[in-house]
Formats: structure tokens, C-alpha cells, sequence
């Protein structure tokens, strides 16, 4: 079925050289891989976007130009197989999970996650764009004031207006969801990146109209959030908790304990040291070194984030690691992984699905498969909480005194343990 589609895509491409052509074709493959990612949104939001711009460019005319039946058949051939073949094995229970719970009702209704109003994501991108955060609404907004009379005007500059219609977009359709995670306003991040580039090259170029007063109202900004990033109220959220916090599902997970894990000494340093910077790009004279400066702390703080933060922070919230020590511990590949009343998704994606899952969530089942399997070891991955009971059932099962061994106990919330059956 799918392959005839794909056949007269091939066959009207053969001679086709443009790279007008070329461009088109990997948007419509990167639009149907995002829609096999995340559903409709994934292609919604591309188009969306494309829509805004033109609606505030009013080149219609370029609707002409964008291979509208090609796309549609990249599309049909990419994005449409797996919901297919999902259709003809589940039918309507896939349709109901996928269509109604996890696509309308996140939008309409809220499925688990975060409530808030139009201004949660302005939180998170103010934590997620550090340290440039105080550059967003001057780079958003400063051509409109910024030209000199030999400047283009702000229409006529339609890259910035498509930069800001993506943002605009991206914005305004997780803004309105009813399910709100950090995470979502990911794909708003892209052009503010693009935005505060140019801004920052202008500036670096005195091509900035009232650079200082721009400066000015960035660092009052930047201050509010560097605050939040390096204070360490006494009870509460931690500043440094709130980078986590962009990556993670659950909000509410403990932080763990030691001072091991307390980074405000480091954030403070890299809030003031931005800070020192900007506040030098009010002098004319010293702002080009200014803004390499700041260019300086982010790849710093970039590079301390990725190598220090997360790679000592991502063993309490991932399963990796203690997934990892499993492997090492076991003898043989008949010392199997047993998922014990868990259901997080890690399990499957770092073992290859090789986990045994289903047979825990009866106890009447598992009781039966750990008959099966007496005299034998296996390895048991449980949230710290459910060890105590996983104990119980085995001494229940195999009589009592039974112990586990516990092989990794590096995670705050799960945790391997192996037993003798």
C-alpha cells in the first residue's frame, strides 16, 4: 500500500535538482518522524508555524511554491505506517489511549503534569535560556526600534519575522495545554537561541539603537532569575533544583541529601560572573569583549552543567546506572531482570525489553513463576519503598528469613537487589 506512494514520490524527484526542492523534502521527513514521535503536535506545530508566518508576511503566494502533494505523500509514506499497523492489531483501545487520552485530553482536559496559566513557561525559559535570559525580550522586539533610517525595515526582513513567528507559535500552543511538563516548551528554545544571536551581533557591532537602556532592562531581568538560581532557602525548592526539574516527569521527588549535591557555591559563581559582563556592556568601548564574555560563561556553565551536574545528579531520577550494575553483577543471561510493580518505561528501553514486567502486577501469576523458577538467582529492580515487600512475598513464597542483596543503591528512588530463590 505504502509502497506505491513512495514509488511515484521517487519517480517525480529523479531529475529534480533545486535546492528549494531538496529543503522542502527533509522538512516533510523531519515533520513525519516528529508526528511518529509525539502525534499530532509534531505536525501541527511546524505547520503552525509556517501559517503565522505567513499570515503576518501576507506572501500567500508562497503556498505555490512549498510541494504541497509531495509533502502529502512523505507524509503518507513516513508518518502514517506505525498508526496503521497500530490500528489493525489494537483497534479501538489504541485509539482511545492515543487519540483521545494522550492527544485531546492533554490538550482540553489535563493528563497528570503541571496546571499553571500563560505565564508557567516564561519560568521555565527563563531557567532554561541561563545566562541569557535577560536578552530574550530585547532580542525579540529591538528591530522594531532599532533601525536607522538606512536599515531595512522590519518587514521587509522576513527571516526575523518567520524567528518570531516560531516563537510565537511554539508559545501559544503549549501555553494553551491543559498538561503543562517543563519540558514542553522545549521547542520554543530554538529561535530565541537564533534571535538573542543576532541581537548579541548587532550589539557586539553598535548596531543597536539605545544599547544602553537595553542592557540595562536585560540585566534587571537576569538578576531576578540569577537569583533564583543561586538562593538556598532554608525549605523549599533549591535554585540548582531547578535545571533538573527541565529534564525530569516527577516534580516532587526528593533531592538527595549531603552536601555532595549542593551546587549553589557554583551557580553563584556563574550568576555573578554573567552578571559582571553584561553590566560591561553598557560601556561602549569594552562591550565587543563584553559580549565574547558572556559568550565565555555560557559555554563554562554549558560545559560544567553536562560533565559535573547531570552526570552526579541523573543516577537518582535515571535507571541506567543501576541497570548497568545488574549486567555487571549477573553470571549468566538466565539471571534475569524482574520488574517488581513498576511501570516507568527505563526498564524496557535499557534492557532491550528483555525485563520481565507483566507477571509482578498479579501476585497469584508471579507466585506461580517463582515455583517455576526455585533454586535459581535472579535480580529484582523495586522502588526503595516496595523492598521491604518484594521480602515479604519471597518469604512468603520460599519461607521465611529469606534476604536480598541489595548491588546498587546509588538512586534516591530505585534500587537492584539479587535473590536466591
Amino acid at each position: 500500500i505504502f509502497g506505491i506512494p513512495i514509488a511515484i514520490l521517487l519517480w517525480s524527484l529523479r531529475k529534480d535538482r533545486s535546492a528549494r526542492t531538496m529543503y522542502l523534502m527533509g522538512f516533510y521527513i523531519c515533520a513525519s518522524l516528529s508526528m511518529l514521535g509525539k502525534g499530532l503536535p509534531g505536525i501541527v506545530l511546524p505547520g503552525g508555524i509556517a501559517a503565522l508566518h505567513l499570515l503576518i508576511t501576507g506572501d500567500w503566494k508562497q503556498l505555490q511554491k512549498v510541494e504541497i502533494w509531495r509533502g502529502a505523500l512523505v507524509v503518507l509514506c513516513l508518518g502514517f505506517p506505525w498508526y496503521v499497523a497500530m490500528v489493525l492489531r489494537h483497534g479501538a483501545p489504541f485509539l482511545d489511549r492515543f487519540l483521545v487520552h494522550d492527544q485531546i485530553n492533554r490538550l482540553a482536559i489535563g493528563v497528570h503534569g503541571d496546571t499553571g496559566n500563560f505565564d508557567y513557561y516564561a519560568l521555565q525559559l527563563g531557567v532554561g535560556t541561563f545566562p541569557w535570559t535577560g536578552f530574550i525580550p530585547a532580542a525579540l522586539t529591538y528591530r522594531l526600534w532599532s533601525f536607522r533610517k538606512k536599515a531595512q525595515g522590519f518587514m521587509e526582513d522576513p527571516a526575523f519575522v518567520f524567528m518570531l513567528a516560531w516563537f510565537m507559535c511554539a508559545y501559544l500552543l503549549f501555553s494553551m495545554t491543559m498538561t503543562k511538563f517543563h519540558h514542553y516548551i522545549f521547542p520554543a528554545v530554538p529561535p530565541l537561541a537564533i534571535a538573542i544571536g543576532i541581537f548579541m551581533n548587532d550589539l557586539a557591532r553598535n548596531r543597536v539603537r539605545y544599547a544602553p537602556a537595553a542592557v540595562a532592562g536585560s540585566f534587571v531581568l537576569f538578576a531576578y532569575v540569577g537569583r533564583d538560581l543561586a538562593f538556598r532557602p532554608s525549605v523549599g525548592l533549591k535554585g540548582y533544583e531547578r535545571i533538573i526539574q527541565l529534564f525530569i516527569y516527577n516534580y516532587t521527588r526528593a533531592w538527595p541529601a549531603g552536601d555532595r549535591w549542593d551546587y549553589t557555591v557554583a551557580m553563584t559563581v556563574f550568576v555573578l560572573a554573567a552578571a559582571a559582563v553584561i553590566l560591561l556592556m553598557m560601556l561602549p568601548k569594552v562591550r565587543k569583549w563584553a559580549v565574547v564574555g558572556i559568550f565565555v560563561v555560557a559555554c563554562s556553565f554549558a560545559g560544567w552543567a553536562m560533565n559535573v551536574y547531570m552526570p552526579e545528579i541523573s543516577p537518582h531520577w535515571c535507571q541506567g546506572n543501576i541497570i548497568r550494575s545488574y549486567y555487571r553483577d549477573r553470571r549468566s543471561p538466565d539471571e534475569r531482570l524482574i520488574v517488581y510493580k513498576l511501570n516507568w518505561k527505563g526498564e524496557n528501553f535499557y534492557t532491550g525489553g528483555r525485563a520481565i514486567i507483566n507477571e509482578t502486577m498479579n501476585d497469584d501469576r508471579f507466585g506461580r513463576w517463582i515455583e517455576e523458577h526455585k533454586g535459581t538467582r535472579q535480580y529484582f529492580l523495586v522502588s526503595t519503598g516496595m523492598k521491604s515487600r518484594l521480602e515479604r512475598f519471597l518469604d512468603d513464597k520460599l519461607g521465611p528469613g529469606h534476604k536480598t542483596r541489595v548491588i546498587d543503591d546509588s538512586s534516591n528512588k530505585f534500587t537492584v537487589v539479587a535473590a536466591d530463590l
